[in-house]
């Protein structure tokens, strides 16, 4: 039996660095997939990620870690959409003709939006050591991934603190959140769902020229190995 893939992350910024693992390793276990996730690399803002040559550095760079067998890029919409940051990340990625497949989510509008989601199971617990969202705490029927800040949402449910700490915080809010919940509410989360299940198939089967056409939600597979 050979050994499990390694995907390698790369995270927007310091709090979906220490979260990112955290996640994609409880999605693997609910999934039944295969997989072994590696630290996230660090882009230190999504401005780093965007910009000219970034993307594409950050790839670079990961592709290097040893048995690295995919690569998994999550960052903000920062908007209603994640179609065109996708689409145009994706690009970039399929022009440097990695070995190895890559995934570009985009969470609508920002990572928080899926705490949100969340709330409910989140809500009532302390949270390393301080207190989180209030018991009882909801959004009453919003969608999550319509709210404008979702993160000054978030830290507007918090009790007895006056802002959500990322750092520690986030890994935190992760491992505790509700993943049938997020996944039930947040479009931009099934995305990244169904991006952790292709890079596992790819893989595991490495194929040169592969190309997905499945489409969800508006999104589309734009290049081989390269899924969004």
């Amino acid at each position: 039996m050979g050994e499990v893939p390694l995907i390698v992350p790369v995270a927007e910024g310091d709090g979906d660095e220490a979260a990112l693992p955290v996640l994609l390793r409880r999605l693997a276990v609910d999934l039944g997939l295969g997989l072994r996730f590696g630290s996230a690399y660090n882009a230190h803002g999504r401005g780093n990620l965007i910009r000219e040559g970034g993307l594409e550095r950050f790839l670079r760079t990961a592709a290097m870690e040893r048995d690295c067998a995919g690569i998994l890029v999550l960052l903000d919409a920062e908007g209603p959409c994640g179609v065109p940051v996708g689409r145009d990340l994706a690009r970039r990625a399929s022009g440097l003709a990695l070995t190895m497949p890559v995934a570009v989510v985009a969470a609508v509008p920002m990572y928080e939006a899926w705490f949100l989601a969340s709330l409910p199971s989140i809500a009532g617990h302390r949270i390393n050591g301080q207190p989180g969202p209030v018991e009882g705490a909801s959004l009453g029927g919003v969608n999550p991934e319509e709210i404008r800040d979702p993160k000054g949402c978030a830290d507007r449910h918090l009790a007895g603190r006056r802002k959500d700490h990322e750092p520690s915080d986030q890994p935190a809010f992760t491992a505790r959140m509700d993943l049938c919940l997020v996944m039930a509410s947040c479009r931009s989360f099934r995305r990244l769902a169904h991006a952790v299940g292709q890079l596992a198939e790819m893989a595991c089967a490495p194929q040169r020229g592969w190309v997905s056409n499945r489409c969800e939600a508006g999104h589309r597979t734009v290049a081989a190995g390269v899924v969004w």
